[in-house]
């Protein structure tokens, strides 16, 4: 039987990130011959915040080996990036390998009247992944550009979760197409070998949910020189003390505008 963490159904596993740690966490997973699901093949890091053109050049060299059908799932867990510098262009052009579409690490087109938005991609546009910017994906060697499931907010210190799911599957190939099951003395789960063919992923659903709402504080009651107030007695004392402070009603150190992110 697949193994099981406590707390989840029946095989599934937890796999967790470093927390704090920089750069692209990636999962690899091979789909098992026998039907059990996944097999897991790597967990690996590639630290493109301190060192961008290393780890770009490791990244690289990873995806291109990586065996056709084969998934990888890619996220974050601080910043893939320093505020100063950007990702290399051959990241997404090896993101692009996996399925990314095409628009990925494009420059964001203008807009009319220059709003921000809700922190998604613009409309049929993903743009380049910036500091502190949620991001992951579900690939897969072969797909076709545009066909991965990519997650990717562009607020800068985004306090959002993106959570994706889908189901990968074998896709039917025509006759004499390369593919088919892995030979002998590639890694072996525990039901079967790693197939190795071209798969595509169905039921692709993606979710988006604020810290703020998971800690039950979807909103700041007021901000203080520059710090979120969430307490309502702190709140109040804050208001009280700014008052005194200033010659005008509430004062300019205390913003009650509700502040969210």
């Amino acid at each position: 039987a697949k193994p099981t963490t406590a707390g989840l159904p029946a095989g599934l596993e937890k796999i967790d990130f470093q927390k704090n740690s920089t750069g692209f966490h990636t999962v690899e997973l091979g789909l098992d011959s026998s039907g059990g699901g996944f097999n897991l093949i790597s967990q690996k890091r590639f630290d493109l915040y301190k060192k961008p053109d290393k780890a770009a050049e490791d990244f690289r060299a990873y995806v291109d080996a990586l065996p056709r059908g084969r998934v990888l799932c890619v996220g974050i867990a601080d910043s893939a990036i320093a505020k100063s510098r950007p990702l290399p262009d051959s990241v997404y052009a090896s993101l692009k390998l996996l399925g990314a579409p095409d628009h990925l690490g494009a420059a964001e087109p203008a807009t009319a009247n220059g709003e921000e938005g809700d922190g998604r991609a613009s409309e049929g546009h993903l743009g380049v992944i910036g500091y502190r910017n949620p991001f992951c994906g579900i690939f897969a060697k072969g797909l076709a550009p545009g066909q991965a499931l990519v997650g990717l907010d562009k607020h800068a210190q985004s306090k959002t979760i993106i959570r994706l799911s889908a189901t990968a599957e074998l896709a039917a190939e025509a006759p004499g197409a390369k593919g088919g099951i892995a030979k002998a003395g590639a890694p072996k789960g525990p039901g079967g070998p790693n197939v190795k063919g071209k798969v595509r992923l169905t039921n692709v659903k993606e979710e988006r949910t604020l810290v703020t709402d998971i800690l039950g504080k979807p909103k700041a009651i007021a901000k203080q020189g520059g710090k979120l107030v969430f307490e309502a007695g702190a709140a109040e004392a804050a208001l009280k003390a700014a008052a005194k402070s200033s010659p005008t009603p509430g004062g300019e150190p205390l913003d009650m505008t509700q502040t969210t992110f």
